[in-house]
C-alpha cells in the first residue's frame, strides 16, 4: 500500500480512504468494472466490511457501569480521599489518606522481583482499622503466576502493617499482562 496525497493507495492505485467511505456511506464506486475485478479492492472491502461489522457489534453491545463508578469519580475530581483512622489516644488520633496505603502497596508489590509493574488501589476502608487493598500487575514471564500474587499479597500485608499499623484483610491481585 502507497501513499500518495495524503491517502493510502492500494497497488492497483485505488485510494484506500474512498473503499472506506463507499462501505460506510454506500455510495456507489467509482468505477465499479475495476472493481469487480481487481483482488486488492475486492480484498480490501472484504476486510473494511468485516472491521465495520466488529466496530458496529460493539457499538450496539450494553454497558454497565459499576454501581458505584459515579460516586468514585467524583470523589476523584473532587480531590477527596476518605482518611484511615491508624490509632487514636488520649493526645490524639492518627490517620492516613487512602492515597498512602495506595502507595505503601503499590511500593511493596515492586518488591517483588518478577513485578514489572503494579497499580494500588485501597477500597473502602472497613471497621475496626482493616482494609482491602485491590494491586493490578505486569509480570516478567515464567514463573508461576500464583506463586508470584501470593508473594505480592504476603509484601503488601506486611509492608501495610508495618508502615501504617493497619491490618489488610484482603488483597486482590490482578495480572493483567506479561513482560
Amino acid at each position: 500500500m502507497g501513499v500518495n496525497g495524503g491517502h493510502a493507495r492500494l497497488p492497483c492505485g485505488t485510494d484506500l480512504l474512498a473503499l472506506v467511505q463507499q462501505v460506510s456511506d454506500g455510495p456507489p464506486p467509482a468505477d465499479p468494472e475495476h472493481q469487480a475485478g481487481c483482488v486488492h479492492c475486492r480484498r480490501s472491502l472484504a476486510r473494511i466490511r468485516s472491521t465495520l461489522d466488529d466496530v458496529r457489534g460493539l457499538a450496539s453491545e450494553r454497558v454497565v457501569a459499576p454501581p458505584d463508578l459515579a460516586r468514585r469519580v467524583m470523589r476523584r475530581l473532587r480531590g477527596e480521599q476518605a482518611r484511615v483512622a491508624v490509632s487514636a489516644s488520649a493526645r490524639g488520633r492518627t490517620s492516613v489518606n487512602q492515597a498512602i496505603v495506595a502507595q505503601v502497596a503499590q511500593r511493596a508489590a515492586l518488591d517483588v522481583p518478577e513485578v514489572v509493574f503494579a497499580s494500588a488501589l485501597m477500597t473502602d476502608p472497613e471497621a475496626g482499622g482493616s482494609v482491602r487493598v485491590e494491586v493490578r500487575l505486569v509480570v516478567a514471564y515464567g514463573p508461576a503466576l500464583e506463586r508470584v500474587a501470593g508473594a505480592v499479597r504476603e509484601h503488601i500485608i506486611g509492608d501495610v502493617a508495618a508502615v501504617t499499623g493497619l491490618l489488610v484483610e484482603d488483597v486482590d491481585v490482578r495480572i493483567d499482562d506479561l513482560s
